[in-house]
């Protein structure tokens, strides 16, 4: 079943609305012109539904009301200094529906412009949180205000008093919320977890999990997180081991196990891990309850990766929360 969601085209206008994070304005001369994203835009196909669903989907997805209800995200790595940032604004147009996006590896000067990007199918009212860590890998948090508050928003060097950050990594980008439409509060960890250091990565997880295990408002922890699960074992390395640790935090499995990420360092023409990932969310806390699917989106064409689009394909996580299902 398809859920329906109706799509604002893009407009002029709408590339003014965006409100910044934590960074001022990029400078005139690097944004994208609103003719340049526009023509950008319409090389690319129609809007595309990124929340499809199957017989053991979601609730949402069989009933109309429970459908509204439904808090959309999307999660991608969009690969910075090797894609072409306005390629990827025009593919983040083309999905509609969306309550929060979490951008990792995005150039600073790419914050407004994505999240203008974004606006064309959300409508008025976004607003983004930008990260100040990873030099020019930074991490973005876009979200939708008619749908949620930000209560605060924080980049922690440690959590539960171990470092996550020594000043060579990217901190996690942590957002509180709360649900305008059922008041329920919940946090958002948007993490791009250290890739050449397996030691510290394991380390970033296990301080996230101790974190998690000490909230009792709901948790989602979103992100790259370079746990290399490989889909023929059914295991990820050591970070993802410690993520699943004592169950605090739930693996949000996708329905579909597709590979999320190309690499070809021989430049062979072939993929040098295939069938795995490194791309996912968790949940824990009250959102355990939660009715929960995640999903890997494929572009046709999007794999072997190039220079104008990202490495990795993006992730969709769609949660009803039992507060609001329930009252339905």
């Amino acid at each position: 079943m398809i859920c329906r969601f109706v799509f604002v085209a893009l407009s002029l206008a709408s590339l003014s609305g965006c409100q910044q994070g934590s960074l001022p304005p990029c400078p005139e001369s690097e944004k994208i012109s609103p003719d340049e994203l526009a023509t950008a835009i319409a090389v690319e196909s129609g809007p595309v539904d990124p929340f499809l669903t199957t017989e053991s989907a979601v609730r949402a997805s069989a009933s109309s009301d429970l459908s509204q209800l439904a808090l959309n995200i999307l999660a991608w790595n969009v690969e910075s200094g090797a894609s072409n940032p306005k390629v990827i604004a025009s593919q983040l147009a083309k999905y509609p529906g969306l309550d929060l996006v979490v951008l990792t590896e995005v150039l600073p000067s790419e914050f407004e412009n994505f999240c203008s990007a974004i606006q064309a199918g959300v409508g008025d009212g976004l607003a983004s949180v930008n990260s100040q860590s990873g030099d020019e890998d930074r991490v973005e948090v876009i979200y939708n205000r008619s749908r949620l508050e930000l209560l605060k928003s924080d980049e922690p060097t440690e959590m539960a008093g171990v470092a996550v950050n020594t000043g060579r990594h990217r901190s996690p980008l942590v957002c509180l919320f709360q649900d305008r439409k059922g008041g329920e509060r919940f946090y958002v960890v948007a993490v791009h977890l250290a890739r050449g250091n397996a030691e510290f990565r394991k380390q970033q997880a296990i301080a996230i999990r101790e974190w998690a295990r000490d909230r009792q408002e709901a948790v989602i922890l979103i992100g790259d997180l370079n746990f290399d699960f490989v889909f023929a074992d059914d295991r990820g390395n050591e970070a993802f081991e410690e993520l699943q640790r004592d169950n605090i935090l739930q693996w949000v499995r996708p329905v579909e196990l597709i590979d999320s990420n190309w690499y070809d360092a021989d430049g062979d023409g072939l993929d040098d891990f295939p069938d795995s990932l490194l791309d996912g969310a968790y949940v824990s806390g009250p959102a355990r309850e939660w009715n929960a699917e995640s999903r890997i989106l494929v572009r046709e064409g999007d794999f072997p990766d190039d220079a104008e689009t990202s490495d990795h394909r993006p992730l969709t996580l769609r949660l009803v929360p039992e507060f609001l299902a329930d009252d339905k």
